[in-house]
């Protein structure tokens, strides 16, 4: 689903989506390759500003390269 730039605004103002990032941040090494991409899909598609979320997915994919497939690399 699209979110539009208003909602897209408030969320990055929202508290509960800043605890999430921090959720998953300190969960990464429990996910799999699926689980990397669809965090990753779901904060970029909100437009989240999270670096050190994204730079935690980027060396924990690093470690999984094994097992993602096409559909996870393509998201």
């Amino acid at each position: 689903a699209k979110i539009g730039r208003k909602q897209s605004h408030r969320l990055k103002q929202d508290n509960r989506v800043k605890a999430l990032a921090t959720a998953c941040l300190n969960s990464l090494n429990d996910f799999e390759a699926q689980g990397l991409a669809n965090v990753t899909w779901a904060f970029a598609t909100i437009d989240i500003d999270a670096p050190a979320l994204f730079n935690a997915i980027a060396a924990a994919a690093l470690t999984k390269l094994d097992g993602f497939n096409p559909q996870n690399l393509a998201n």
